[in-house]
């Protein structure tokens, strides 16, 4: 068993609702023009078996709906943040990895300089023997699953 974080878009919820899923869970809660997220850390053994359990446990609580599971996406900087280390070191990285035969993960996205997945970058962390997270992320494949089984529970409620 081990933690999990996990972040979920839901639907405008009221300071009341928040105020209870505080009470339930270790979770960090933000707004961004109209899309809540919900950061959600709790243990389990199984990607999937976790997220089925949270999004239950959320959507117990009336008023909550959840949208989708969402990426846990970092830039350059917020990689060198999350590890502690400059920009610069990250890039060598990029450079040292592939040289040594340990690519560091590829970008998820182009978007503003590259954008990347943190399980996928800290697995390589973990793999090449840096510091890492021990709370595990899901990766691209537990988001995609995560998020077909909400669009067909969805469309069978």
């Amino acid at each position: 068993m081990g933690q999990f974080e996990l972040i979920f878009a839901v639907g405008a919820l009221s300071d009341e609702t928040v105020l209870r899923i505080h009470q339930g869970h270790d979770v960090f809660t933000a707004s961004y023009g109209g899309l809540t997220m919900l950061t959600v850390t709790t243990d389990g053994d199984e990607p999937m078996d976790v997220a089925r359990k949270v999004v239950a446990s959320l959507e117990e609580i009336s008023g909550v709906h959840v949208d989708r599971c969402c990426e846990d996406l970092m830039s350059l900087s917020d990689i060198a943040d999350r590890s502690d280390v400059a920009e610069d070191t990250v890039r060598e990285w990029m450079v040292e990895g592939a040289e040594a035969g340990s690519p560091f993960p590829k970008p998820y996205y182009l978007v503003g300089g590259g954008v990347w997945l943190w399980s996928e970058v800290n697995d390589w962390l973990r793999e090449v023997g840096k510091k890492s997270s021990p709370v595990r992320h899901l990766s691209r494949l537990d988001i995609l699953q995560t998020n077909l089984w909400l669009a067909q529970r969805s469309r069978t409620t």
